[in-house]
């Protein structure tokens, strides 16, 4: 009964109060920053301000038995996974429902996994470290590879062909050994990388078998190809962050390389949600991976004669002064150096005929050049290219992997102070140039493939999972997990992606499959009046199998579980089948405060998507309101409003006529307004006169020339006529304060000039005015053009009466004439003459 009643006084509120407005207002919600606030369950909205379903997130296991972080996990090629947890080292595996330990390693950490056809390869990080091979029903042991006592830590192990890559630490290696269970048992790991940087990071390669290897220290990605005799290391990219935390590698070479710089990982985002709408790519990027930069005129890639380092000296350090272990730097401006190492490898795979035909000639080599100095330097400008900036060393982070990456970590040398805040994503494609993708304030701890040609991005130190889509310039946080770090990520086909986490150490499965059903309530809106609702437009599409629902409700106190709304309108489905826009009426009682709840459904398979929603409405037609009206003389003459007219250089006065008359106004339902100004004369009741109609601006300018001179107070009078009816119009009104209006120059009375002793002069006057304050007096002797100002007997003019009396001396003999000029404080000025004679 409480709630029927409120409704009703609403709705005769609404009765009983004026007229609606003509001119509806409008909430409209399509971006990022549109949706903040509002409360979500198992929907995102991504940066571009989508609103879809989740991926379905589901907590499997808890680590027990002092285990606070999952370093990786790994598939075995019978299904099982597996992972690797600490802080100090064990082998665990998890069956969908339950973990149970496989082995402990007391003393070392595993912090690499690695599933193949033979079984399981460990990467055991100690004193000594060592790799092993597990394979069977309890996963024994099968084979051990003891490192080279230089080794401290294993950070990652890939396969590739029959061959497994090891990153390792403190010396910056990447090992290569035999991937068999049998093996060469005997064999000493190759080197294929000796880097300046302490630690190599992270791995991952290309369809070609090329791999790739992120650093600390300087940021590096190096290119490892193979050639007749050794290994060949290439720097492809200098990040201005001073870590590599992931790398993921496309079939064509186009590499994601994330960086880890642990003092950027700061709570909150980077910045603020987008608040004006930014549009979307077109589908087709120029520089997607596969897909050629466009250089205008691009002539043939060379095939350069240039020797390539043998042994494990990367390419770069064994052609600079760094032989003896400095730094490995790429060299920001020399482009090409990049293109031509591209180009020597693409003509080792590719036919020698063909090569040779491509091969271009000196000028078309120098034009190549050009374009590429060109590239650069627009690049540089852009910021799509980043080439030798910097970044601070990375400091101690939130996971225990990161914290002995710092502990291990050399001096880093000074990073440029174009370096930027936060951690981000580049995009190295095929011919080595270079994008960024994505920047926030997080470690980037893993990466890897999601759908559509996105990537997953697991990060720390906030728990956060993103979905990155460089294509369509799409960021969406798919999981904000109560653990601080990712540091595992691993695509398990159909069964979505699981996730390692730490503090607390944790297994949680990401289908890929989304929710079959998730709400976005919105936050409250306040319309500022109690008002009626026009329909509600909707955006977005909606595939088969999928809808999407909406509910509104509205009520007259800010917080809805705060006092009594309307209940939540019955659920009303949206026809978003095409892809367009849909209009619904909205069900709930007129009121000051609304809300909308929209309920997406889905399949598992698809998703709906909501890109934007608008909604007018219509408040009472409310009073304009005028604020404030002010005047002041303003035509450039002496003095302000009611001031002195006087000149300071005795130029003579310019009278003030021109009162500029200035007001603030506003309408709260945003009609446009029209005003009258009127003036009647001051403590007088005759009615107001119109000096001016229809002003559509905030100003006027009044020529009191046309007026009686008197003390007057003006009206404005303000109308929202413009966007409203007959009827429905409404006015308010302003009276400003007493304003002068005088035209009259003051009056010279009483006058004398007499000769005095010594050839001087007596001058006396009378100066009066009726409505003005005198301002000066001046004289003149014989036109000299010179005016002498003369102060009034009591030494300050102060009112609308001053006498003078001033004795001009120096005159010579003979007849003289004295010109005496008043001026009142609205600059009008009155003359007078006498003559006076000295005598000889």
């Amino acid at each position: 009964m409480r709630f029927k009643t409120t409704v009703a006084l609403a709705l005769m509120g609404l009765i009983a109060a004026p007229a609606a407005a003509v001119k509806p207002s409008t909430w409209t919600h399509e971006t990022e920053a549109d949706f903040t606030g509002a409360q979500t369950t198992d929907t995102l909205v991504n940066n571009l301000g989508e609103i879809q379903l989740a991926r379905g997130a589901e907590a499997m296991a808890d680590l027990s038995g002092g285990k606070s972080i999952v370093y990786d996990i790994a598939r075995l090629a019978d299904g099982r996974t597996v992972y690797a947890a600490g802080p100090e080292g064990e082998l665990a595996q998890f069956d969908g429902e339950e973990t149970s330990s496989v082995a402990q390693y007391p003393g070392a950490q595993v912090f690499a996994l690695e599933g193949t056809d033979a079984g399981l390869w460990v990467g055991i990080s100690g004193a000594p470290s060592k790799l092993e091979l597990r394979s069977g029903e309890d996963l024994a042991v099968q084979r051990t590879v003891e490192l080279p006592e230089s080794v401290r830590y294993v950070w990652d192990v890939i396969r590739v062909g029959d061959r497994l890559w090891v990153a390792t630490g403190t010396e910056g290696q990447v090992l290569v050994l035999p991937a068999k269970a049998g093996g060469d048992e005997g064999a000493e790991p190759t080197v294929a990388l000796k880097s300046p940087q302490s630690n190599i990071l992270c791995l991952d390669a290309d369809e070609k078998g090329r791999v790739y290897a992120g650093t600390d220290e300087e940021g590096l990605v190096y290119r490892i190809s193979e050639g007749e005799e050794c290994y060949k290391p290439f720097v492809l990219y200098d990040a201005s962050e001073p870590e590599i935390g992931a790398l993921l590698v496309q079939p064509d070479g186009t590499v994601f390389a994330g960086t880890a710089d642990a003092k950027q990982a700061r709570p909150g985002r980077l910045e603020d949600a987008t608040e004006e709408p930014q549009g979307r790519p077109s589908k087709r990027q120029p520089d997607q991976p596969g897909e050629e930069p466009e250089i205008p005129n691009q002539p043939p890639k060379p095939e350069p004669n240039a020797e390539t380092p043998s042994g494990d000296q990367p390419a770069e350090a064994a052609a600079s002064d760094n032989q003896d272990g400095g730094n490995a730097e790429s060299d920001g401006g020399d482009g090409e150096k990049a293109d031509s190492a591209d180009a020597a490898e693409g003509a080792a795979d590719g036919d020698a005929e063909a090569q040779q035909a491509a091969k271009p000639s000196a000028e078309q080599y120098d034009r190549l050049r050009q374009a590429i100095r060109e590239r650069l330097a627009e690049a540089r400008e852009s910021g799509s290219m980043e080439m030798q900036v910097g970044g601070d060393e990375g400091g101690s982070s939130g996971s225990d992997r990161a914290r002995l990456r710092s502990r291990v970590r050399s001096s880093s040398r000074s990073r440029s102070s174009g370096s930027r805040d936060g951690n981000a994503i580049y995009r190295i494609n095929p011919d080595g140039f270079v994008r960024e993708v994505f920047r926030e304030s997080v470690m980037i701890l893993r990466l890897v493939r999601g759908q559509n040609g996105g990537l997953l991005v697991a990060t720390g130190n906030e728990g956060q999972l993103y979905r990155v889509n460089p294509g369509k310039g799409e960021v969406t946080i798919l999981a904000d997990l109560e653990p601080q770090q990712v540091p595992a990520l691993l695509g398990v086909g159909e069964n979505g992606v699981l996730l390692g986490t730490a503090n607390p150490g944790r297994i949680v499965r990401l289908s890929e499959s989304f929710a079959t059903e998730g709400s976005l309530t919105s936050p409250t809106l306040d319309a500022e009046q109690v008002s009626l609702w026009g329909n509600i437009r909707l955006t977005g599409r909606s595939p088969e199998s999928t809808h999407v629902k909406i509910q509104t409700r509205s009520g007259n106190v800010e917080d809805p579980e705060a006092g009594v709304w309307t209940d939540w309108s019955e659920p009303r489905t949206l026809d978003l089948k095409t892809g367009s826009s849909a209009y619904l009426p909205v069900d709930s009682a007129p009121a000051r405060f609304f809300q909308y709840r929209l309920s997406l459904h889905s399949d598992g398979g698809h998703s709906p998507t909501i890109s934007g929603l608008s909604m007018k409405y219509l408040m009472p037609n409310l009073r304009p309101t005028i604020d404030s009206i002010t005047s002041a003389y303003d035509n450039g003459g002496g003095g302000s409003r009611g001031g002195s007219g006087s000149s300071s250089n005795g130029d003579e006065p310019k009278p003030q006529t021109t009162l500029k008359v200035e007001w603030e106004a506003e309408d709260d339902n945003g009609d446009s307004l029209a005003f009258d100004l009127q003036a009647k004369p001051f403590g007088s009741d005759a009615p107001f006169v119109t000096i001016a109609e229809d002003i559509d601006g905030d100003e006027y300018e009044w020529n009191t020339r046309t007026t009686e001179d008197g003390r007057y107070v003006l009206r404005l009078n303000a109308t929202d006529a413009p966007d409203n009816v007959p009827g429905q119009v409404l006015e308010s009104s302003r009276t400003s304060d007493p304003v002068l209006v005088d035209n009259t120059p003051p009056a010279i009375e009483s006058l004398t000039v007499e000769a005095t002793e010594g050839g001087d002069a007596r001058l006396t006057a009378k100066i009066t005015d009726d409505w003005s304050p005198v301002a000066e007096v001046r004289y003149s002797v014989d036109s000299s053009g010179e005016w002498q100002l003369v102060l009034p007997n009591d030494l300050i003019y102060d009112s609308t009466q001053e006498g003078i009396g001033v004795t001009i001396d120096g005159l010579d003999p003979g007849e003289h004439v004295v010109t005496v000029r008043a001026t009142d404080g609205l600059g009008n000025s009155r003359y007078a003459t006498k003559t006076v004679t000295i005598e000889r």
